[in-house]
């Protein structure tokens, strides 16, 4: 709107105009004024991709923050740099669902904690460091599924415990000797500052979200030292009606629903209706779903640009250039390089 530069979660080469957060809130435009008649002779998706490609969209959802300007999905924070799905955190940085925290770095869904750094699934914790899926843990350095530990190191499964070091019990006059040889021989290894290795993961890599977000086949797995299950259980053969046997009308849903077990269309597993699923369906009008949860999952996803970077050829210069967009989504979309894109708008 104003012409300024922004920091903004979208592409510089998206269709759509990108408001600064206080433009887009502002008065000065009117989402109503971008309206357009229905086309009965195109698509219902054509037309509202038509208006999603008009319509300015907000540069971040930052919410009652305060300098969190390089942050998105953020609510009533401070201070955060780089920090995503964070609420109530502060002083917080590269973090990923940090909530009620502060004074923490490099964290991935870390709760009500205070000085904490790489850790994954920790809550209540304070000065607690490469650690994963600890509850109430203080001063402490390398701890996995712990709870309410207190001066500990590289422990596994610990509850109440202070002064152990690989599960082992020290004095804490020993303890406190071997500490420092401990964090020495960790530099001499080159161990000291990395994080934990892979083989520490619980899960394979196509069992696990990361896969989702950077796909790998098996052999690119398996060559950078990840774990694969080929054989991930799920239930199948066990359906009881076929998806064109289903009620075609929300009128018709009832409670026998949740008795069938259904098959999905794309991946064959089996999967059920639940009542409060039924009755959202049934109030809004809409079609029961002919594929499982996990992979209406996967189309959700598929629909975000992956978290790469390929060539492809500006639309307007033609000239090579780096983008996010799918080759496929190059042949659809208008896609212009940054200076294209500059000239295009300002």
């Amino acid at each position: 709107m104003s012409g300024k530069m922004i920091i903004s979660v979208y592409d510089t080469e998206t269709l759509f105009p990108v408001y600064d957060i206080s433009e887009w809130w502002g008065d000065n435009w009117d989402p109503m004024s971008y309206g357009i008649d229905i086309d009965w002779n195109q698509t219902f998706f054509d037309q509202i991709i038509k208006l999603f490609n008009t319509v300015p969209h907000i540069s971040i959802v930052n919410v009652q923050c305060e300098n969190c300007e390089y942050s998105n999905q953020v609510l009533e924070s401070k201070n955060c740099y780089l920090a995503f799905g964070c609420v109530e955190a502060e002083d917080c940085d590269y973090g990923h669902i940090v909530w009620n925290s502060r004074d923490s770095t490099d964290n991935l869904y870390l709760f009500k904690c205070e000085s904490c750094y790489e850790c994954i699934d920790c809550l209540g914790s304070t000065k607690l460091f490469y650690s994963q899926e600890c509850e109430s843990c203080v001063d402490s350095i390398g701890l996995f599924d712990c709870r309410n530990c207190l001066n500990c190191i590289g422990c596994v499964g610990q509850i109440n415990k202070s002064y152990c070091i690989f599960n082992k019990q020290y004095s804490k006059e020993k303890y406190l000797k071997i500490f420092p040889k401990l964090i020495k021989l960790m530099k001499k290894n080159n161990e000291w500052g990395s994080f934990l290795p892979i083989e520490l993961s619980s899960f394979t890599y196509n069992e696990a979200i990361v896969n989702e977000y950077m796909p790998l086949s098996k052999e690119e797995a398996l060559s950078k030292g990840f774990k694969w299950k080929d054989n991930i259980p799920s239930t199948k053969g066990q359906g009881t009606i076929e998806y064109k046997d289903l009620p075609k009308s929300s009128d018709d849903y009832s409670d026998k629903l949740l008795t069938e077990i259904l098959t999905c269309e794309k991946c064959a597993k089996n999967y059920k209706l639940i009542n409060r699923e039924i009755n959202f369906y049934k109030k809004n009008k809409l079609s029961l779903p002919d594929k499982c949860f996990n992979c209406r999952h996967e189309a959700r996803m598929s629909k975000k640009n992956p978290r790469d970077l390929s060539e492809g050829i500006c639309t307007k210069c033609g000239n090579v250039m780096l983008t996010s967009y799918k080759k496929e989504d190059q042949k659809i979309y208008k896609i212009y390089c940054e200076k294209c894109y500059q000239q295009e708008i300002y």
